[in-house]
């Protein structure tokens, strides 16, 4: 029994020693030999590994140059719009201006068109009175061809006459003297001229002036009461009629239609 187990511990020591030349032997032919498939495969890697850091790298350099022509890219259009704003601030200050001037056009375009307005005005005033002065001239130019017309056929008229029918007709056209004519005028500034025609004309007879009204109260004596032109026909005339109702009253045209009714009053 003893024997066998001394056997089986030389039999262990001889297998423990081959085991060691065994293990410096794998040892050689492992660092002799070729790379296995796994240590080839672990270079790929690292190989991808470096290239893929690489690749980052270039990556990031790429980021980097994109994000500052972005910015820079970004930093033009601001600008752009920066320029556009403070170019339209320009034109909103210059139309503001434009039309305070455009305002201010207006207000003194208005201002001369009133000033237009109210001359235009004073013109159409001043046309409706040589309107209203021309047309007086005219019926006084139509009167006094009236009586000059009358007057020529008057003068024709005594021409064709015998002369005891003319000796009669010019004793008949003497004025008579002592007669009092009262000339009824709206105010003290009408009937100057007229009364100092007819006081040349017929020196003889006594002419005044007076100015009445449809207030009037009383009118002086006289024998013939004269409307001048100017004064109303219908309620003027009427009420001074009434304050002389036995009195006889013309309305005044011209010195021969006076002469004519002071002869037929004295007749």
């Amino acid at each position: 029994m003893t024997q066998e187990v001394t056997t089986d511990k030389s039999a262990q020591a001889t297998d423990f020693v081959l085991g060691e030349d065994s293990v410096v032997i794998a040892e050689e032919q492992l660092t002799d030999s070729e790379p296995t498939d796994l240590e080839k495969h672990i270079q790929g890697l690292e190989l991808t590994i470096l290239h893929l850091e690489e690749q980052i790298e270039g990556l990031e350099e790429t980021q980097e140059e994109q994000v500052a022509e972005l910015k820079a890219t970004h930093q033009k259009e601001v600008d752009a719009l920066k320029a556009l704003v403070a170019d339209l601030q320009t034109q909103i200050t210059e139309f503001g201006k434009t039309n305070r001037d455009i305002k201010s056009r207006l207000k003194k375009t208005g201002e001369r068109n009133q000033v237009l307005e109210k001359e235009i005005r004073e013109k159409d005033t001043e046309i409706k009175l040589v309107m209203t002065t021309a047309e007086k001239l005219r019926e006084n130019i139509e009167t006094r061809l009236k009586d000059l017309r009358e007057r020529a056929r008057m003068a024709i008229e005594l021409l064709n006459e015998a002369p005891e029918e003319t000796l009669t007709r010019k004793e008949d056209t003497v004025t008579p003297t002592g007669t009092k004519v009262l000339l009824c005028v709206p105010n003290n500034k009408i009937g100057q001229d007229e009364i100092k025609k007819l006081k040349e004309e017929l020196p003889g007879i006594t002419f005044q002036i007076c100015v009445v009204s449809k207030t009037t109260a009383q009118l002086p004596q006289a024998d013939l009461y004269v409307t001048h032109k100017t004064l109303d026909r219908h309620s003027v005339t009427n009420h001074l009629k009434k304050l002389k109702p036995k009195a006889t009253f013309i309305h005044y045209e011209n010195k021969h239609q006076i002469i004519s009714a002071i002869i037929a009053k004295t007749r």
